[in-house]
């Protein structure tokens, strides 16, 4: 029995069945003893939930129904173009007009809410005069629901007068190089759009950071609004901060993997002009390298007397072996099972080894392909790798050689040089020359090889 503490009682039982002596039963109950009031509460939230799950669809729509429902209509933004889209995008009053406020005056609330909204919007494209007033009307028939009419005088867009680029303490130019308006991307008598003046402050700070300034920062910039002329004036303050070239590089997680390879991966020379794009270039031919989980390349704090500014790595390796197996089966091939174990760091230099098995009823064999990094030049790759040959039981073995495409800067395009030398193509035994295998395209008298899983 339980006590006052209403625990479960649990008690088991044994019975034969008169009809069959030789079957034994087993009767398990369970009992729970509770307090009268820890009883009523459970007999509420019961009962509460039986009401809830058998309540009738339009219960919860019925009390939805008890506020103060509504529709909404624009008045003189049909050809306001962009801004009607941006007002009705960011109004409450549309988007919770299913959602209806309790009382007509929590209904004058949304409009007054949206009403700043609205202005706000109107700046953002250079609406400085619009003016926005919102009326609850009541509905065309008695029983139709209060209109809420938002009536828009947009007036005309201001329009970009002058963009003046300063430093912090207001001398101009920024720094002695010119920069191109055409990435500024903000001109005199363009339409004073705000997301176009951040776009511009955001331009010039990278271009600062791309000629050789990578601690520039941004200060304030100052609007200035002329209702005369209908014009905007925006002036952008930076801090250049001090010329700086690339010094030394500093590599920190690299545990299995050599530092050599490391900074032979990244696109500069010590000494040269520090370029953001650069450090950009280096992180991304790291983590394309497949031995690395995180990578982070960035610039150090403070430019030495010598105008070099330091570059930390960071890096966190991924496990270097991966290994797996799977079942295929196929009307033409029929039943298969394949696997694969991959080395990502072999020897310490990103050195990558594939070995893929495959057991069929069709096709049966071992494939290997091992690719060394950085081979005579850093951009050049040397694979080496082994493919069964078609009535060759020793198969194909051939070494390519591939040249990585350079660094460049996104808006630079050339073409992609590429470098084969193959070796070790066998005559078949007609005594034809058989054509090495290339990744992508299958030898002639090669059976289809079997999918790879990369890791």
């Amino acid at each position: 029995m339980a006590g006052a503490s209403g625990r479960p009682v649990m008690s088991a039982s044994g019975r034969c069945d008169s009809t069959d002596p030789g079957a034994l039963w087993l009767v398990f109950s369970v009992r729970y003893d509770v307090q009268p009031m820890r009883f009523a509460v459970l007999v509420l939230a019961a009962t509460a939930m039986l009401v809830s799950f058998f309540a009738p669809p339009g219960a919860a729509q019925g009390i939805a129904d008890r506020g103060v429902r509504y529709s909404v209509e624009f008045e003189g933004l049909d050809e306001a173009g962009e801004l009607n889209g941006l007002v009705r995008d960011s109004s409450s009053l549309l988007s919770k007009v299913d959602d209806p406020p309790p009382s007509r005056a929590a209904l004058r609330r949304r409009a007054d809410d949206d009403l700043e909204r609205f202005e706000t919007a109107a700046r953002s494209l250079g609406y400085y005069d619009a003016v926005f007033v919102a009326d609850i009307r009541p509905g065309a028939a008695a029983s139709d629901p209060p209109v809420v009419v938002v009536a828009a005088e947009t007036g005309v867009a201001y329009t970009v007068a002058a963009v003046d680029i300063r430093n912090l303490d207001g001398s101009s130019p920024a720094i002695g190089i010119g920069l191109p308006q055409r990435r500024i991307g903000l001109e005199a008598g363009a339409q004073a759009r705000s997301a176009q003046v951040i776009a511009a402050e955001a331009a010039v700070l990278r271009m600062l950071q791309e000629r050789g300034h990578p601690l520039a920062s941004s200060g304030d910039r100052t609007v200035l609004i002329d209702r005369d002329s209908k014009t905007m004036t925006v002036t952008l303050r930076f801090d250049p901060g001090p010329a700086a070239r690339f010094g030394p590089v500093s590599v920190k997680g690299a545990e299995t993997v050599d530092p050599g390879f490391v900074l032979r991966r990244l696109p500069w020379r010590f000494g040269e002009t520090a370029d953001v794009r650069k450090i950009e270039g280096g992180r991304r031919n790291l983590a394309a390298t497949g031995v690395f989980e995180t990578v982070a390349v960035q610039f150090g704090d403070a430019v030495d007397g010598e105008g070099l500014l330091p570059v930390e790595v960071t890096v966190v390796e991924r496990l270097p072996r991966s290994i797996g197996a799977g079942l295929s089966v196929s009307t033409a091939e029929g039943f298969g099972v394949n696997a694969f174990w991959t080395h990502r760091n072999l020897f310490g230099g990103a050195e990558r080894l594939d070995l893929n098995a495959r057991l069929g009823e069709v096709e049966t064999g071992l494939t290997g392909d091992l690719r060394l990094p950085d081979v005579i030049v850093n951009d050049q790759d040397l694979d080496l790798q082994r493919r069964p040959g078609a009535g060759d039981d020793r198969g194909l073995r051939f070494a390519e050689s591939e040249r990585r495409r350079p660094l460049r800067a996104p808006h630079e395009r050339h073409p992609v040089g590429r470098l084969r030398r193959d070796a070790g193509a066998q005559p078949d035994r007609g005594g034809r020359r058989r054509e090495p295998f290339h990744p992508g395209r299958p030898a002639r008298s090669a059976p289809p090889s079997t999918p790879r899983t990369t890791c």
